[in-house]
């Protein structure tokens, strides 16, 4: 797949099919497009192309609301769409001047002119451009001139439900990732480096790696205790994983917290990949280190239970 980044020289070869839209996740529906995008080329021997944008465009229109947090990085989201047939992914830079480019510049500048695309094909809800003035209605007017052709895909659904990132994000603040990887179609992934932390959980015989996620802008799951598969340097391991603020020990910072099972090695400034599985229980509150201690055991014990019982590949 070619990158690139910003409009620059880039000519598109042949037929170009042309898709739109931020992908945040890279969810099930979005694939089921990128599927449809990759057959539309192939009776012209043309080319698809992915229009993206970075950063999300929530971050700078909202950058005054920290509480919208992105589902997939820009690295994420590049090495999920490689994974499937589009020929370039095209990314522009979203700043605020460019946000003020409305639906008609949008089309009529890039679309046409600079990319002179031969068909689009996007999503049932789609829409673009500054205040969201791009949308279906209006592509379908340059497509009855024939200017482009046009096709709208149908949602997506499962289990009763339309595949949209805003679902997502809404189950992973929830802390339910089971929701959320069954309509992701694999599970969440979240990466930082492992820091220094106070060290509580080797004072209660349970060394835990503390991340620091590399992306301040990726969603964190909801508080709560889970079962995880950790990646180190190619490397999968059980874990079991606690996001929250250690409330027994009446603690402010959220922190994340992971527990490689049977693993014992210093891996302090390391880069670790945990991949949220299943959610166990809420954080709770215990009344002293012992009930702490003694959950914590059901709770590795549980993962434990887990993989030994599951047909999960632990490959890369």
């Amino acid at each position: 797949m070619n990158v690139v980044r910003g409009l620059g020289k880039l000519k598109l070869k042949n037929y170009s099919v042309v898709t739109i839209g931020t992908f945040d996740g890279v969810h099930l529906g979005h694939l089921e497009l990128l599927k449809f995008l990759a057959k539309r080329k192939q009776p012209y021997e043309g080319e698809s192309v992915l229009i993206t944008f970075d950063p999300h465009p929530r971050l700078v229109l909202n950058s005054g609301d920290p509480s919208f947090k992105v589902i997939t990085t820009l690295e994420e989201k590049i090495n999920l769409i490689k994974k499937s047939d589009v020929d370039t992914l095209l990314i522009l830079p979203f700043t605020k001047d460019f946000s003020k480019t409305t639906g008609q510049q949008f089309i009529e500048n890039i679309l046409i002119n600079q990319l002179q695309i031969d068909e689009v094909v996007v999503g049932y809800d789609h829409a673009f451009g500054h205040k969201r003035s791009g949308n279906i209605e209006m592509l379908q007017q340059y497509a009855d001139r024939n200017v482009f052709k046009l096709k709208v895909l149908e949602p997506h659904i499962v289990q009763d439900n339309k595949v949209k990132s805003s679902l997502i994000r809404k189950y992973l603040l929830a802390g339910d990732v089971n929701n959320a990887n069954e309509l992701l179609g694999e599970t969440y992934p979240l990466s930082g480096k492992v820091i220094k932390g106070i060290g509580r959980g080797r004072q209660l015989n349970f060394p835990t790696a503390n991340l620091a996620p590399s992306d301040p802008n990726k969603l964190v799951p909801g508080k709560g205790i889970y079962i995880a598969k950790a990646l180190l340097h190619n490397q999968w391991y059980p874990a079991a994983v606690s996001i929250g603020n250690r409330p027994t020990f009446n603690e402010h910072e959220v922190t994340i917290e992971a527990f490689l099972i049977d693993f014992e090695r210093d891996i302090y400034g390391e880069e670790l990949t945990i991949h949220f599985i299943h959610r166990i229980r809420d954080e709770l509150k215990f009344n002293s280190e012992r009930e702490l201690i003694e959950q914590m055991h059901l709770d590795v014990l549980q993962t434990r239970d887990y993989f030994n019982k599951s047909e999960i590949l632990m490959e890369d």
